[in-house]
């Protein structure tokens, strides 16, 4: 069973993430980033690449409030990992859909894309292997679920929508915590 890295782990991976999109941070900010993400290493990395975009929107230094701003909700996360049958529900809900067609091979264009969305919440906020999410979909194997979510992860950097689609979606498995 793999364990969430402590303290010390925490970081250096903080400051390694940071360092490799050319971002020096202050060790109080890589503290407070190090004691409240917790669960694993990729919400950790995912909280370093929320920090590249704020300092690259509001042009200016990363400072702890930035820090308390940009994490709010992955806080929550740490301290709830929602199941994979939530992480279904809530984005079926989204596009007025059932968990079965998201579970299922139906192929329409906002079934797939709620599909692939539900893979990237679900490997971005449980501990899941890409195995194991492909289990939650009749066993689609651990590329298909790869694939899903580098398109979401595509879409996020070129669609804004997208971005608060994910962050709706995620709010309201959160608000089931």
């Amino acid at each position: 069973d793999v364990q969430p890295p402590d303290m010390e782990t925490r970081m250096a991976i903080t400051r390694n993430k940071a360092a490799q999109l050319g971002m020096l941070l202050s060790s109080e900010v890589v503290e407070y980033i190090s004691e409240n993400i917790t669960a694993n290493i990729r919400q950790i990395e995912g909280v370093v690449k929320r920090l590249t975009a704020y300092r690259e929107i509001l042009d200016d230094a990363i400072t702890i409030n930035s820090v308390k701003r940009a994490i709010k909700d992955v806080i929550r996360i740490g301290a709830y990992i929602p199941t994979p049958d939530i992480i279904i529900e809530e984005t079926a809900r989204y596009y007025s859909l059932g968990s079965d067609d998201l579970r299922g091979q139906r192929r329409s264009k906002n079934t797939a894309m709620a599909r692939q969305i539900s893979m990237y919440l679900m490997r971005n906020l449980t501990n899941l292997s890409l195995k194991d999410i492909g289990e939650q979909y009749e066993d689609r194997n651990h590329s298909t679920v790869l694939s899903s979510i580098r398109k979401v992860e595509d879409l996020l950097k070129n669609d804004p929508d997208m971005n608060g689609t994910i962050r709706d979606i995620t709010s309201n498995i959160n608000s089931r915590s």
